[in-house]
């Protein structure tokens, strides 16, 4: 009876797995050595202006599963291509009816 006066939203939620390209190694790649103070989503800042691209550099050297930081002396691969990259992740990822 408390809750009487409200009305419940009784769509479904839905959840999809996110599915992440193959991002395959190309010349305009660039290497680095990561640093104490290293973070992914800092690197993306870095790198791309972008924090929220930081899943394209964990991803590129399969890190970054439940952890942003980065440990020290790791050779990092920084993809350049973001452009191709984002543009598989959204049609691997659109919402189909």
């Amino acid at each position: 009876k408390r809750y009487e006066q409200f009305e419940l939203d009784k769509t479904p939620v839905v959840f999809r797995t996110t599915i992440y390209p193959a991002i395959p190694r190309k010349e305009d790649d660039i290497y680095i050595i990561s640093r104490d103070s290293d973070r992914l989503d800092l690197l993306a800042g870095q790198y791309y202006e972008d924090t929220t691209m930081w899943w394209i550099i964990a991803n590129a050297n399969n890190i970054g599963k439940g952890s942003l930081v980065v440990p020290p002396g790791l050779q990092l691969r920084i993809p350049q291509d973001i452009e191709e990259i984002v543009t598989q992740f959204n049609e691997l990822n659109e919402i189909r009816g």
